[in-house]
């Protein structure tokens, strides 16, 4: 399966990415004065490329203009300079970013989806420097950013995320990346997400919380009945709550994936632009996810297999 979709990869990455920005409203409004621009979706299709080739805007340019089958996808005669790729990557609202997202996964959570959700960094070009008085010197460190998913255990698909500052904390982008969810049959986190508000609002999706306990934890309850059921299905049986706990292991392979085939650092320089960088690293690990499923589907491959564990000797 993998080896259909890596052969043709190119190919088909353009294809979905053209089809999904397509459906979404026009990403911003183009002016009605001086020579005619290109539409906003060309320009939009030519940032996503940019990230998913890890390239610089002189690059993607060049790769642009030897591309005749993706001039005629989108059905232009030439693509956008360097300087309107630009352009674009500071006019593409954050919104509309997400918008694509929903496009790309709307139909891979209509049953719902086994959550799971985790935060990683990933580094800037910048630095940050101070001096520690406890050790009597000046010390520097990569500023970095971090990206909050919600991702499905089944399909490998993130369906919400967030970008913020390096020290942001994760439970509160939890509140706010579930709201776009549908429905959910678990959530899984780190004690990190471990909160009475996060319970209830898993619970209010239709779905049982898996959040990792700290040793102090009590059950009451403080006005979140879904907490205190938490706690006591963990004390019942912990060896089985464990069990569904530990398909939160698998966010940290979704993280890996994109940080070795899209990269872990970001190059742009300004704020706005590093966290649109970062959003589209979604985008373009989800198109290459939704070309796995589709072509599971058309060879009947099942997405997870069985192992035999054999004793050693």
């Amino acid at each position: 399966m993998t080896s259909k979709v890596n052969r043709n990869l190119e190919r088909l990455f353009l294809e979905q990415t053209v089809k999904a920005v397509n459906d979404i409203s026009e990403p911003w409004k183009t002016s009605d004065t001086g020579r005619p621009p290109h539409e906003p979706e060309v320009v939009a299709v030519m940032c996503v490329l940019k990230i998913k080739g890890q390239r610089t805007y002189e690059s993607t340019e060049a790769y642009g203009r030897d591309n005749n089958y993706l001039k005629r996808l989108l059905g232009v005669d030439r693509l956008p300079t360097q300087s309107v790729i630009h352009r674009g990557m500071q006019r593409m609202p954050p919104g509309c970013i997400k918008k694509l997202n929903q496009r790309l996964t709307v139909r891979f959570r209509r049953k719902g989806i086994e959550g799971i959700t985790d935060a990683s960094g990933f580094r800037l070009r910048t630095s940050s420097s101070w001096y520690d008085i406890r050790i009597q010197r000046k010390s520097r460190r990569k500023d970095h950013l971090k990206l909050h998913i919600i991702g499905d255990f089944q399909t490998g698909i993130i369906h919400s995320f967030s970008v913020t500052g390096g020290r942001e904390g994760d439970s509160p982008q939890f509140r706010k990346m579930i709201l776009v969810i549908g429905k959910v049959l678990k959530m899984a986190g780190d004690s990190a997400y471990m909160a009475r508000k996060n319970c209830t609002l898993v619970r209010d999706r239709g779905g049982t919380p898996y959040f990792r306990l700290k040793v102090n934890v009590t059950a009451k309850p403080k006005s979140h009945p879904e907490w205190k059921a938490m706690v006591k299905l963990y004390h019942k049986d912990p060896k089985a709550w464990l069990k569904e706990y530990h398909i939160r292991s698998y966010v940290e392979a979704i993280f890996a994936s994109i940080k070795h085939r899209f990269g872990n650092f970001l190059r742009s320089i300004k704020p706005a632009n590093q966290e649109k960088e970062l959003s589209l690293k979604v985008i373009c690990y989800n198109v290459v996810r939704v070309l796995y499923l589709k072509c599971a589907k058309e060879l009947g491959v099942p997405l997870w297999v069985k192992v035999k564990q054999t004793k050693p000797g």
